[in-house]
Parts: C-alpha cells; structure tokens; sequence
C-alpha cells in the first residue's frame, strides 16, 4: 500500500515500494494515463471522501490506485468513523491508518486499554470537555486533567489554576483548543441585578488575551431569584449563557472574541438549548397550549436586544405529536458535544485524528407529569418521560433548506419517523451528571439481577458506518445494529403509538465491582463512572 502525508504544511513525501509500483505500472490502464501516477494522488488527497468513492467508480485504474494508496484511504476511513485528520501529525499515512482501525475497533468493542481512578473533589463544580476533566476545590481553586488516550497518543496531564478572580465563581466552562475558560460570577442579587461572564486562559486563569476589555459580558438580568442555574456552552467564537429559573429562563449569545451580542432570548416559554453550529442554536420552548416543541433560529440574524419567543423573525418549529390534556408537560433537556470546533494543538505531533464537529447526535430528553399525580403534588415525582435522538446536520439542512420563509413548521411526520429515533424504555439520564453524550455515542446504565455490579451501555448513531456494515445484523464483536423501527407511545404521552427508525449500534461493557449508585460519562477517549459516596471517577481509558 503506498503512504503519503495528508494535507499538512510540512513538507510532503512519498515512500513505497519500487517493485511493488513496477507491478501497478505493467497494468493496461496505465497506458490510458494522462498525468503521472503521483499527480493523481495529490489531486485525489484534496478531494472529499465521496468525491474520492465517486473517483472509484471512473476506471479500473483510478479504482486500484485508490484501493492501494494508503492516504486516500485514510480520508475514507475518516469519514466513515466521524473523525477528521490532525494536520499537525507527522506520522506517515499507513501508521495513522493502522490507528484508526485499532481505535474503531476498540470502541466496537468497548474494549478498554486500562483503567486510572481520579478523586472526587467535594467542592461541586465540574466539567469534561475536549477530553479534559476539570473541579473546583473548597479553596477555590481549579484542578484540570487532560484524560490520556493509548489509542490517539495523547499523554496524561494535570495542571491547576490558582489565580485570584476577585469574585465567587458560581459555574464554568471551557474549550481547551482555544485555551479557554469560561467563568460565571455569584452574583448578589440584593445589590444589582446582573450576571456577569468572565473569559479567561485555560492555562493560568488570567484575562484571555483575545478578549476584549474589560474581559467580561454583562448581562443585566430581570429575573431574581437565588436558586437560578446556569449552562454554558462554547461552539468555535460563539458563546451561550442559559440561565434558569422556576417561573423564567433566558438565553444570551455572544462572539467572545468581538465582545458583540448576538443573540437574547427572555421567556417563561423557554427551557433548554444547545449550539447547532457557530450560527444556528436549538430551542425548547411551548406553545400556546404549552405542549413542547423543538426549535432552531440562525442567532447571528437576530436582534441583540431582549426579545421573547413570539418576537424572533426566523424561526423553525419542529412538533411532536398529539399529547393528552392530562399530562402536564413538565421540563426538557438538550444535551450534545460535538467537540472542539477548533482543531487542538498537538506539541507531540502523534495525535492522528479527533472527533469531527460537524457529525454528533442530540440527545432530547422530554419530562411530564404524571396522570396519576396532581401537578404540584410531588415535584420531586419522575413521571414520565422519553429520549429524542436527532443527528445535528440533519436539523441544520432542513432549517438551512427553508431559511428564505419567515417562519416554518415541521410537523411530526415531515421530519421525524425516518430520520430520528425515539425510545422510552432505557432510564432517565442523570440531571447532574450529564455529559453521557459525546459525538455520536450516547452512554447510559443498567443493573442486571442475575449478575453483580453494573453494565455500560453504548448506543452510536454514526450513520455511515452503519451504512456499511448494513449487510450484517450482528456483528462478531456481539455489537447489535438496530435498524427495526421503534414504535411506541412514549407510556402514553402521545395520542397515537409513533415510530421512528433511525439505525443506531449498541454495545454493552459489564464493571463487575460497580456500585448501582454510579452515573456514567462518556469523552472522546474514555468511558467514566462517577462513583460520588465512593469519592472517586474511575476512567476506562482507550
């Protein structure tokens, strides 16, 4: 197989075998050849993957050269596991294909390399992003731990930011590839009504020099209320504050970088978000008839002024199908990582690929009262609920598809039975440790009464790889594709049963010596189960 350097500013060289491209050369094709055999794998390497699979299917010559090249066919590769190339490696094209198909077959087969246990600080604050798990201490310090990847050559690293804020950090966030952290002042909200969000380096805690002065946004807030909660999302330049009350919640975009706000959405019909893209967002709100629905609004169009639901001038409704009258609808949440949208440095340059952000899967979970339970009886009740499943570029082409229309509405059957995948029937995802999504992958956890401890479950909605495989329905790792359709009525919250087919694989991993009180994570290069009474995270590290 020849090996060439894919698409890097470093120069490019090419090292195969003499005799094996004497033999490719005694072929009939190549006497057709317009341009010598080189030319045709530098044109073929800027191409996309199914410009390249398109190539295939031109000759016999252009189909061998394709098969036998090892850097074309590492772009294929990446494409069908969702991952794309870090330009900055410098290892040749063969080994980093050698390690794609080593990662993809660990994580078919949630084979783990090794496991390090990490403890828990008991100061509450925490977040995992860009493989990187961060918490406060009770002296208000941050401890962050870059997670190590065998798979993707990625080294274990620890470092703490000590630096004086000068405020009460009350919840954070961070981007790792763009050395950023992002920090939510306590306010007191007996002297001024405002929350404030602090941009700093990642590294040593100080003002992000890519921030403008005074290294802060200010949100003048119009709810008071001591109990509010906040999520912070970072999606490339684009940062978003979704801050919830009981009675209100609002949302507030921003370009980091630029200081400008986009984007500020105000309303007791507003209840979950996530970023879409660097220019589009997608809503929970209600209707009139507070039934749910999904919504996605291009942010960068919209007026920086306060505004609630009804004001925004494009915006595309997606429904849900008919709901009884007698089950209250109660909350929502959106969860998704797509990973850094910039690409992370890479001192060591053996890191050949990462996640590509622009394939992951959203995870939608719907929450009701219910039937049998007065609304404000019980708050603590759980109800009932199911779990949407919707792959983001999806969203994003049918809200690109009708941006011309002031305003569009999906209605159930026009964008969800085929294209997503509704299920009611795998728990409830825990409400304080929610990164159990990652990419394509959605974990979550089940106790089995025949057997002790506690079985991680792995379902990836990776579309291309299913694509694939489709011709087999099981695969010899015992990985399950499911391609059935699902039909239900989400225990009874729909009028009619619903189905919905969206293929998906599931994978099982069973921890012997789990406690049943664990909840499960899920990063690029690890499986976590946060054991809190035992006080520690334990890391099954790929």
């Amino acid at each position: 197989m020849f090996s060439t350097p894919l698409k890097s500013s470093a120069t490019r060289f090419v090292t195969r075998s003499p005799k094996k491209r004497t033999e490719f050369f005694k072929s009939e094709n190549v006497l057709h050849a317009k341009l010598p055999f080189e030319l045709y794998i530098r044109i073929f390497e800027h191409l996309e993957f199914w410009e390249i699979l398109r190539c295939m299917r031109v000759c016999s010559l252009f189909k061998k050269l394709i098969t036998k090249t090892a850097s074309l066919q590492y772009i294929i590769e990446l494409a069908v596991d969702a991952l794309r190339n870090e330009p900055s490696c410098t290892l040749p094209s063969t080994l980093r294909l050698e390690k794609l198909k080593k990662h993809r077959e660990a994580h078919r087969q949630l084979r783990y390399n090794r496991e390090i246990r990490i403890p828990v600080e008991r100061a509450g604050l925490w977040e995992l992003c860009g493989g990187v798990l961060a918490q406060n201490t009770e002296e208000n310090k941050l401890i962050f731990r870059q997670l190590p990847s065998d798979l993707r050559s990625i080294e274990e690293m620890t470092w703490t930011v000590d630096e004086k804020l000068g405020f009460t950090m009350r919840d954070f966030a961070m981007d790792p590839s763009q050395d950023l952290l992002v920090l939510v002042e306590n306010a007191d909200w007996q002297v001024v009504l405002e929350t404030r969000l602090h941009l700093r380096s990642l590294s040593t805690g100080k003002k992000h020099p890519l921030v403008p002065k005074p290294g802060f946004f200010s949100l003048v807030g119009t709810i008071r209320d001591e109990q509010l909660s906040y999520a912070i999302q970072v999606f490339g330049t684009a940062v978003g504050l979704f801050i919830e009350a009981d009675e209100s919640s609002e949302l507030a975009i921003w370009d980091w970088k630029s200081g400008r706000r986009f984007f500020d959405l105000a309303s007791d019909q507003l209840y979950a978000f996530t970023m879409l893209s660097e220019d589009w967002v997608l809503l929970c709100i209600t209707d009139d008839l507070h039934d749910p629905l999904l919504a996605t609004v291009n942010f960068r169009q919209e007026s920086p002024e306060r505004q609630d639901t009804d004001q925004i001038k494009l915006i595309h409704k997606f429904h849900y199908p008919e709901q009884p009258m007698n089950l209250p609808f109660r909350d929502a949440v959106i969860r998704a990582d797509p990973g850094p949208l910039s690409k992370p440095g890479n001192t060591s340059g053996d890191t050949p690929f990462s996640q590509d952000p622009c394939e992951f899967i959203i995870v939608v979970q719907m929450m009701f009262y219910d039937d049998n339970i007065m609304v404000f009886e019980d708050p603590e009740e759980d109800g009932k609920e199911f779990l949407h499943f919707i792959p983001a570029h999806y969203l994003l082409s049918l809200s690109k598809e009708n941006s011309p229309s002031p305003a569009s509405n999906f209605r159930w059957k026009r964008w969800a039975p085929i294209e997503t995948r509704l299920l009611d029937f795998w728990g409830s995802p825990s409400a304080t440790w929610v990164c159990y999504v990652y990419g394509t992958r959605y974990a979550f956890l089940t106790v089995d009464a025949e057997k002790p401890g506690l079985t991680v479950n792995v379902c990836d909605f990776n579309q291309l790889a299913i694509g694939r495989d489709s011709g087999a329905a099981t695969m010899s790792s015992g990985n399950l594709v499911r391609k059935t359709k699902t039909v239900t009525d989400a225990q009874g919250i729909f009028r009619k049963a619903v189905h919905t087919r969206l293929p998906f694989w599931y994978r099982t991993l069973h921890v012997a010596d789990a406690h049943d009180h664990c909840s499960v994570l899920c990063s690029e290069d690890a499986l976590i189960l946060v054991d809190e009474e035992c006080g520690e995270y334990r890391i099954f590290v790929f």
